[in-house]
């Protein structure tokens, strides 16, 4: 069987609870940084608002948040050789530390399966234990399942568009009603 036949029947066969979720560490920033250059253009440009891949640097300050200004998680495949396919991250406001600002990034092949809800429902657990009450988000206005999964995460209380993104905050705790449509 050729690789990417074998790849595509593992991704076909995962189920995001079979995924290791947990914080990143700043020994992760290299492995960051291998997951973001097999991304597509378009997956860091939804994420980045440009296409762009962050410095080690910037990986290895967003895999040591102290706990206090925010969380990082990782999203993992089974196996003993570590194998990132999703980032999860959210900073606390530090003149309004009840609002936290959030990101989601899932690798191109692992896209659709449900690991961005699973990281999204871990990130307002652990919120939420933090007291932070709401989340921020800055999307691009063509990243609808973000959008969505933002939107289903809690009550929409705010939302502002321009003509590239859509700039959105959920009150976590509190439940949006759900709508068959998008933002």
């Amino acid at each position: 069987m050729f690789t990417s036949q074998v790849i595509t029947k593992m991704i076909s066969s995962l189920h995001p609870s079979t995924l290791a979720i947990r914080r990143a560490r700043t020994e992760d920033a290299a492995l960051l940084m291998q997951m973001h250059q097999r991304l597509s253009a378009d997956t860091l440009y939804q994420r980045y608002h440009i296409e762009r891949i962050p410095s080690h640097d910037e990986f290895r300050q967003l895999c040591a948040p102290d706990g206090e200004s925010g969380r990082s998680y990782l999203a993992l495949l089974p196996g003993s050789k570590p194998h990132i396919v999703a980032l999860a991250t959210y900073v606390i406001n530090p003149e309004l530390p009840i609002v936290a600002e959030i990101a989601l990034l899932v690798a191109d092949d692992y896209q659709g399966i449900g690991i961005g809800r699973k990281l999204m429902d871990h990130l307002v657990d652990e919120a939420r234990r933090q007291n932070i009450r709401f989340f921020d988000g800055y999307i691009k206005n063509t990243n609808r399942a973000m959008i969505h999964l933002l939107r289903s995460s809690g009550k929409l209380t705010e939302i502002h568009y321009d003509p590239v993104s859509v700039e959105m905050r959920v009150e976590l705790g509190v439940q949006q009603p759900h709508y068959s449509w998008y933002v």
